[in-house]
């Protein structure tokens, strides 16, 4: 957490799977003391997430997060698959997509 965002980012080659996606949820409902705020997640290194930790993030991260914003390398399997995700699991929150941390940064500060 940094002021008021949390950040989260993928170790590169990771694969996500569904205790993954458990734990972090976990993790940040801890960090942010059940509080909603905005969260950068930077996936840029991720290998694949499987279909159950994306529909879990889509469902759980409307509970700990405000607003996401994930942060993707453009022209990537990642790129590709985040907008893919935000198309299909319709999270009720705010979701983009950019290709930097400080787009990143200027965005979540317009979503505090």
């Amino acid at each position: 957490m940094a002021d008021g965002v949390l950040w989260h980012r993928v170790d590169p080659g990771a694969t996500v799977d569904a205790a993954a996606a458990r734990e972090v949820t976990r993790v940040a409902n801890e960090l942010t003391g059940g509080r909603r705020v905005p969260a950068v997640v930077d996936i840029r290194g991720v290998a694949f997430a499987e279909r159950d930790a994306r529909d879990l993030f889509a469902r759980e991260g409307d509970v700990v997060e405000a607003a996401t914003v994930l942060v993707v390398t453009p022209g990537t399997p990642g790129a590709a698959m985040a907008e893919l995700w935000r198309k299909h699991s319709r999270p009720s929150r705010p979701v983009e997509v950019v290709f930097s941390v400080e787009e990143a940064a200027e965005w979540t500060a317009r979503h505090r």
